[in-house]
């Protein structure tokens, strides 16, 4: 698209497909701002995969980039965001009985897990949802729900011994 004439019927395009655009992306992000941002990011993915497009119904492919948009944006604003590490350093939580734990404890924990927990575990941690780490460990969804569920239950056990806070676990009542 690099004419004029491509421009221009580009510019109608996006002109014609904006205000159903922006009704789709009230709906879901269910404020003006967020529609906004994300049209953006509808006409700016449009904008690169403009080659893809074979001249058929524009608006339903640009609410389909749209709806890919929005899924994207929200998958990865559920992602856990980094903290600096001052913050961390500084970080405990309160668990039952008031044994305090620091960050470091749960990190010793997650890291004496045997391995195949542990890196389950650790997507876990990182945000994935159980689905994605069944892919990218290459295991069926139920072996990744038991071994997420079965090193949860071991760090609390290991954690509550460190402190001699009893926890019961399923199975152990």
């Amino acid at each position: 698209m690099s004419s004029p004439t491509d421009r221009d019927a580009w510019s109608k395009l996006l002109a014609d497909a904006t205000p159903a655009l922006r009704r789709y992306a009230i709906k879901l992000t269910g404020g003006s701002a967020d529609a906004d941002d994300l049209i953006q990011a509808t006409f700016l993915k449009a904008w690169e995969h403009s080659d893809q497009f074979l001249y058929g119904n524009a608006q339903a492919w640009l609410i389909v980039i749209m709806r890919n948009a929005h899924y994207t944006l929200h998958r990865n604003s559920r992602r856990v965001t980094s903290v600096p590490s001052e913050v961390l350093e500084n970080f405990s939580y309160t668990l039952d009985l008031d044994a305090r734990l620091t960050l470091q404890d749960v990190r010793a924990a997650v890291e004496e897990l045997p391995l195949h927990m542990r890196e389950a575990m650790r997507l876990h941690l990182d945000g994935f949802e159980q689905a994605e780490i069944s892919e990218k460990l290459g295991l069926p969804m139920g072996t990744t729900k038991s071994r997420i569920f079965r090193a949860y239950w071991q760090i609390v056990a290991k954690l509550s011994a460190k402190e001699s806070a009893p926890i019961s676990t399923p199975g152990t009542e």
